[in-house]
């Protein structure tokens, strides 16, 4: 996946987990939640906002961790703010 950022919202959304981009343009997501749920944010992940562009998607189920307690962005640097 390529030119994908997502930007934080006040909607609390009904799966928790990280986004982070990378430094090759990818983006990696892990989330957990229920399935349909999932499938849908999936589907969204596929689809890409209005200004991305995706080249694909490799997505690995598994059972969830339990590690999360809520969904956030997660910044390398300063410039991933911006």
């Amino acid at each position: 996946m390529k030119n994908l950022k997502l930007c934080q919202t006040k909607i609390i959304p009904p799966y928790i987990g990280t986004v982070q981009n990378q430094k090759d343009g990818t983006v990696h997501v892990v989330a957990e939640g229920d399935e349909s749920m999932l499938e849908t944010y999936l589907g969204f992940l596929k689809k890409g906002s209005l200004f991305s562009r995706v080249e694909k998607v490799d997505c690995v189920w598994k059972d969830a961790s339990g590690e999360f307690s809520g969904f956030k962005i997660v910044y390398r640097d300063l410039l991933d703010r911006i």
